[in-house]
């Protein structure tokens, strides 16, 4: 259940479904997913993993971005 927008005062159904998997550094993982809001019925979003890194330092860029 999650909030859709900043002014939603209710929580709605979101469903995450992982629609390919594929073997990534030898962990089977799924690389295609998509999100559907339960009451919309249709994924508004598709995520597709085009690398994964493990034990990356992020710092520098979350400070870069944010506040």
């Amino acid at each position: 259940m999650r909030y859709k927008g900043t002014d939603s005062e209710d929580k709605t159904l979101w469903i995450d479904e992982a629609l390919r998997w594929d073997v990534v550094e030898g962990n089977r993982t799924p690389v295609v997913s998509a999100a559907t809001w339960f009451d919309e019925g249709a994924p508004w979003a598709v995520f597709t993993v085009e690398e994964i890194r493990y034990n990356v330092d992020v710092g520098d860029y979350v400070r870069a971005k944010g506040p």
